[in-house]
């Protein structure tokens, strides 16, 4: 029996612990062919479900549910447990199983969560609102209040994403709640995004959608600079936006004329290149409505089509290009009322263009920079010391035309006369009869002699934000030229050489002692700006270099860093050129006078045209 016993007993351990062998080895396996989650994806039936998914409050429009089911990876992992939440659950609700259900009119983030390693993923709900017929009314109490100020499509060019940035032009806060951003292309149904937030007194209020496609993008906005950031895009080939004191979709194309029906292109309402419009809005607008803007790339292009605009559509959008208020005065007629902003790089002849130094004027801003100047933004609440960038406040020289400039040409080139255009960017008019200004001219003549030809004694008062014309009297009979020059403030016998001159303005000095007046501490109490190219007497920084008979050396911008060669870019006036501003466009670099009134001059804004030539 002992023996037996033992036996058994052995027999027994050695089952023991092959059982025990067997619960490890098993649990070892186990470990080693554990799966774990490296992903999840939605579906909608059986095929990945779209980035955005319509839903509908009215039955008679679409659907108001949508099944969507969570695809975890790998799909033999072990725990495929997942859970489901939604961002605005008063817009979209979800159940435990991926049921999404329309709440309320907006946009809301539908996502997914796995239990093992917490992977997401996103799909975004746009719920429609209920389809009530738009009803003419009176607009919003806070139209011409409540500006759309900027707005660009979907880039593959300059502008990394779409955009609308919103202006409130009035000393008081305006609460959002209860507004609406609604968008659309050229055709088509509107989409509607309720606005939430507050926008502050005499501040923006940035609304960022889709980014294009990757790129190095010159004028890239990150999520964080933006009051929100939604899920839309907008065409660079033709696009509506429209802000409402109202939640529901507009049922008309054109809010600002419902007597617009659908199919009318509102294009052939824009008058020829260089003319403003007359036209006006309907007399009945839908009721509520706050702005309007609608735009195109083309006038004459069928991807074009502009079904919705104030008065008559604005010009032009790219993917390079944001369209921009001129101003703070809404006239109801986008035509008038917005411009074109290139943020592609400055280059000469084009005044589109953007300088790096106003790049950071013009770009969109939110909430987060307030109060600020909407024509030259503060970069953050408090003013920065002057940089690079920012308005040098002085009397400048901002263009300045040779002798020479193209006068053998018989293509349309150049100005009519040697000139010199000053412009007071300065706070405060200045009376040059009360103190002595002169206008000091030199360089190398034919002789080959460096020295000072001429000093023009300065008459008058130039008001601020003015230019101030000065014209050489000497008589070019050959010169054709683009347009007539302005009446001068100031004419002189003078000549400026061809491609190495300098040119100064000078307090209380009717002449100047040999050498460059830039950093002559004798000088100094009475120097206010000088502009030298070429190998020439004198210059700031560095000499400009790119002057030739039909280009005139301009301002790139209102910012004075000292340095002639980053200060100045130069003006084709050929009209023959493929880089000379167009007729349409010579209002933004042709010279003015100081009667011509305040003006912008790196916009060209009060528009005034330049006079045909003879």
């Amino acid at each position: 029996m002992y023996a037996k016993k033992k036996m058994m007993s052995r027999f027994g351990l050695t089952l023991a612990g092959c059982m025990l062998l067997a619960v490890l080895m098993a649990g070892c396996e186990t470990e080693a062919n554990s799966v774990g989650v490296t992903g999840v994806y939605i579906n909608q039936g059986n095929q990945p479900a779209p980035q955005v998914i319509d839903l509908y409050l009215d039955p008679a429009d679409g659907d108001g549910t949508v099944a969507l089911t969570a695809v975890v990876e790998p799909s033999n992992a072990d725990n495929k447990n997942v859970s489901w939440s939604s961002s605005h659950p008063a817009r979209a609700t979800v159940t435990n199983n991926g049921l999404v259900t329309a709440a309320g009119v907006g946009q809301a983030q539908i996502t997914v969560t796995t239990a093992d390693g917490s992977f997401t993923a996103s799909v975004d709900i746009n719920v429609h609102g209920q389809s009530v017929e738009t009803e003419p009314g009176d607009p919003s109490e806070y139209a011409g209040t409540l500006l759309i100020l900027q707005a660009a499509g979907t880039a593959g060019g300059e502008v990394g994403r779409s955009f609308v940035e919103l202006y409130n032009n009035s000393s008081a806060a305006i609460n959002l709640d209860g507004f609406s951003l609604q968008h659309a292309g050229g055709t088509g149904a509107w989409s509607v995004i309720p606005l939430e937030g507050t926008i502050p007194a005499n501040s923006s209020f940035l609304i960022l959608g889709n980014r294009g496609s990757a790129g190095n993008w010159r004028l890239d906005i990150p999520d964080t600079d933006g009051d929100m950031v939604v899920n839309f895009t907008l065409s660079n080939r033709a696009f509506r936006v429209a802000i409402m004191e109202s939640l529901d979709t507009l049922s008309v194309p054109n809010p600002s004329d419902m007597s617009i029906t659908t199919g009318a292109d509102m294009r052939s309402h824009m008058p020829p290149d260089g003319t403003a419009c007359t036209r006006t809005i309907g007399n009945t607008v839908a009721a509520g409505l706050v702005d309007l803007l609608g735009v195109v790339n083309e006038r004459a292009d069928d991807r074009d089509v502009m079904h919705g605009a104030e008065a008559t559509p604005a010009f032009r959008i790219s993917n390079q290009v944001a369209i921009r208020r001129a101003g703070l005065t809404d006239t109801n007629n986008n035509f008038n009322d917005f411009i074109l902003i290139d943020y592609r790089v400055w280059s000469a002849g084009d005044p589109y263009r953007l300088t790096n130094e106003q790049v950071p004027i013009f770009m969109p801003r939110s909430s987060n920079f307030q109060p600020r100047n909407v024509q030259f933004p503060e970069p953050g609440n408090t003013p920065d010391p002057i940089e690079p960038g920012d308005e040098t406040k002085t009397l400048m020289i901002l263009q300045a035309n040779t002798y020479g400039n193209a006068n053998n040409s018989t293509t349309g080139s150049g100005l009519p006369a040697s000139a010199v255009e000053l412009y007071n960017n300065s706070d405060s008019a200045i009376n040059f009869d009360v103190e002595d200004y002169y206008l000091h001219i030199g360089g190398r003549p034919s002789a080959g002699v460096y020295e000072w030809h001429h000093a023009i004694k300065l008459t008058g008062t130039v008001q601020p934000g003015h230019s101030f014309l000065i014209v050489s009297t000497t008589d070019i009979s050959t010169n054709i030229h683009r347009a007539k020059l302005p009446t001068a403030d100031v004419a002189s016998d003078f000549v400026i050489p061809n491609d190495r001159f300098t040119i100064v303005i000078m307090k209380n000095r009717a002449t100047l002692p040999a050498g460059n007046p830039f950093g002559n501490a004798e000088l100094a109490n009475d120097y206010v700006d000088m502009f030298g190219v070429g190998d020439t007497i004198g210059f700031e920084g560095t000499a400009f270099s790119n002057q030739s008979r039909p280009r005139v050396p301009r301002r790139a911008s209102l910012a004075d860093t000292d340095n002639n060669a980053n200060d100045f870019t130069d003006i084709d006036y050929r009209s023959s050129s493929t880089t000379a501003p167009s007729d349409d466009d010579l209002h933004k670099v042709w010279p003015r006078s100081a009667t011509m009134g305040a003006w912008d001059p790196m916009t060209g804004l009060p528009r005034i045209d330049p006079a045909p030539r003879d």
